[in-house]
């Protein structure tokens, strides 16, 4: 994070010890307070009205039935320039470090167990009655999943059409085989969906139960239920150290909890074109996105 001297001073006066994050993403960096609290920093000072939007997400999430944590927001706001958020902290370890320490039938259990996780979402209860974005700076929301779906697919390529001048001809192909993807899922039932589920954002206690999912965010649906289940597979695609092997174990397991090849390849292509934009932040994920639209253009 930029402006080491600023951070610096928020960390002492949050009684932060030890100046090395938990974790580090694209939005923020996580600090320890203590046993019970995070510190959360974020790059973007505008950021602060999405701390906004988020706690009262937090707020109105009914998370009885969940058999793990989610976490809350105890404090937000800005100092200096940068917004922060005081969460209560999930114990644990993401998946994403187990997986690094993790062999054998261990590092096979900790995917199986990463990847029914992702079933359990839809046990969060949320009180939005339309389909789409939940926590989202300007939502785009439908009566049916399918119309949420195809006008999300759409806004995303009228954004970064530009980019794909002289990569990719006729790009509409893409949205027309989503729409034809989308018949076998239009009686979708409304279900909160964390949207993002990757391996950093699932917290696996020492006993290899998954205890917390964190970073709900502006990929936060009310949506199709399978869609977490095909972002857990689709998400150890060209993640750092993960083997075919650990791919084969994920979809094996994915299958048996009901995931199918066609709701695979719909939601691929639905996460296609979600992160078009992705170019500057991430170039592999940009190029799966377009060999994943251009496939779909080629089968329409």
């Amino acid at each position: 994070m930029d402006r080491p001297e600023t951070v610096a001073r928020l960390l002492n006066a949050f009684g932060v010890k030890f100046d090395r994050p938990l974790g580090s993403g694209q939005e923020s960096d996580v600090f320890a307070i203590d046993d019970r609290r995070v510190l959360r920093l974020y790059r973007r000072s505008s950021d602060r009205r999405h701390l906004a939007r988020l706690a009262n997400f937090y707020t109105r999430l009914d998370r009885r039935d969940a058999p793990f944590i989610v976490p809350e927001i105890i404090e937000f706001g800005e100092r200096e320039g940068i917004a922060y958020a005081v969460e209560t902290r999930v114990s644990g370890i993401d998946s994403a470090k187990a997986l690094g320490r993790l062999e054998g039938e261990k590092r096979f259990q900790a995917i199986r167990t990463y990847v029914e996780a992702a079933t359990a979402i839809r046990s969060l209860k949320y009180p939005q009655t339309e389909f789409g974005e939940v926590i989202a700076a300007n939502p785009v929301r439908r009566e049916t999943w399918a119309e949420f779906v195809v006008a999300r697919a759409v806004q995303c390529l009228d954004e970064h059409r530009h980019l794909l001048v002289g990569v990719l001809e006729r790009p509409e192909r893409g949205i027309s085989a989503l729409e034809a993807r989308l018949v076998s899922r239009s009686a979708a039932s409304p279900s909160l969906v964390h949207g993002d589920y990757f391996p950093e954002n699932v917290m696996l206690a020492n006993d290899g139960r998954i205890c917390g999912v964190i970073d709900f965010g502006a990929l936060t649906l009310i949506g199709d239920a399978d869609l977490d289940l095909a972002c857990a597979v689709l998400n150890l695609t060209g993640m750092a150290g993960v083997t075919p092997e650990d791919r084969r174990v994920a979809l094996k397991r994915a299958e048996a909890l009901g995931l199918t090849k066609e709701t695979l390849d719909l939601y691929g292509l639905y996460y296609a074109f979600r992160f078009l934009g992705a170019q500057r932040e991430n170039d592999g994920l940009f190029r799966w996105c377009m060999r994943t639209i251009r496939e779909a253009c080629g089968s329409d």
